[in-house]
């Protein structure tokens, strides 16, 4: 979904007493249809959205005969941008409204988006720039300078980064004090504390993704939150396990525990770290790039960086934002 979809709904709300919005999928599309409908109904509150299969021939005639079944009364007018709009709403006994025929206003289309959405991005709209941002997360042991490359890297690349919410949701819990901190007898976690964290750690992710101009930077994410339940309560969480398999991630960049610990009054995992380190290296997503991050001063920054852009340019032929 591009902003040539977005010109082409938007007229026909300001034409029209009553919108419906047709949307065809097929069950091997990427993106598909369950979040293609979600992204209408969030943009679109005061269209009605359909869905239906898209198993007919390319023809008008199947496709008129569908409408009129989908539909609870005949349209008086079809709003495409598709020359096959003139037959189709002459089958449905409708005018046609043409709309952007030469994609004039919005020279994009969907198949350019799917090949390479961060060069389309300024025809995205939020949801969908949501789902094709480039997401780099940090993830490490405590004191691993996860938080301080986060922040250089967002500086450097003019992105927005996303801090770690369990740090803070922490400060909450134990008032600022390591009094019933720590792995043994005594602490106050919970698994439902991890699932609120994870949760929201995702949502703020999702929100800086969508106000972003293509790549976001998170301090851990879902799935790194589960393996911090395994640390603290002795065991994985199955509904962590499924958040974090949600996440979407471009680039791990995993610090690694070669720095002074500094302990900031919230930490407790200083003769962990050597475990923590392994835990994160034997569960990683399989599949997922994974740049490892060491060394001291401007050397991580720099290594952090050449690990982006190596991945971005991959991925993508628009132009390094570093």
């Amino acid at each position: 979904m591009h902003a040539g979809h977005c010109h082409l709904i938007e007229t026909a709300l300001r034409e029209s007493d009553e919108v419906s919005v047709i949307l065809c999928d097929k069950p091997d599309q990427n993106p598909d249809g369950a979040r293609r409908l979600s992204w209408l109904r969030e943009l679109f509150p005061a269209a009605t959205i359909l869905r239906t299969p898209d198993d007919l021939p390319e023809a008008p005639q199947p496709w008129a005969d569908r409408t009129l079944h989908l539909l609870s009364a005949p349209p008086t007018t079809v709003f495409s941008s598709e020359h096959y709009g003139d037959t189709y709403a002459a089958l449905l006994g409708a005018k046609h409204r043409m709309v952007d025929l030469d994609r004039s206003s919005f020279p994009v289309s969907g198949t350019a988006v799917r090949e390479d959405p961060i060069v389309h991005w300024e025809f995205l709209p939020a949801p969908v720039r949501e789902h094709y941002a480039f997401r780099v997360v940090v993830i490490g042991a405590e004191s691993t300078g996860k938080t301080t490359l986060c922040q250089e890297l967002g500086e450097a690349l003019n992105a927005p980064w996303v801090p770690e919410c369990g740090r803070e949701y922490t400060e909450t819990l134990y008032q600022g004090t390591l009094e019933h901190a720590g792995i043994g007898e005594g602490h106050l976690w919970q698994s439902g504390d991890f699932i609120t964290i994870a949760k929201e750690q995702s949502r703020r992710e999702d929100v800086a993704a969508r106000k972003s101009q293509g790549i976001v930077i998170a301090d851990t994410n879902a799935w790194a939150t589960g393996l911090w339940h395994e640390r603290y309560l002795g065991k994985r969480c199955q509904e962590l396990d499924t958040l974090g398999a949600a996440c979407r991630v471009s680039l791990y960049l995993h610090t690694a525990p070669d720095l002074p610990f500094v302990q900031d009054g919230l930490r407790d995992g200083e003769a962990i770290r050597g475990w923590m380190d392994q835990r994160f290296t034997e569960t990683l997503p399989a599949g997922v790039p994974v740049a490892r991050i060491q060394g001291t001063g401007n050397h991580r920054l720099k290594a952090a960086m050449n690990a982006i852009q190596t991945e971005w340019s991959r991925t993508t032929k628009a132009p390094f934002p570093g």
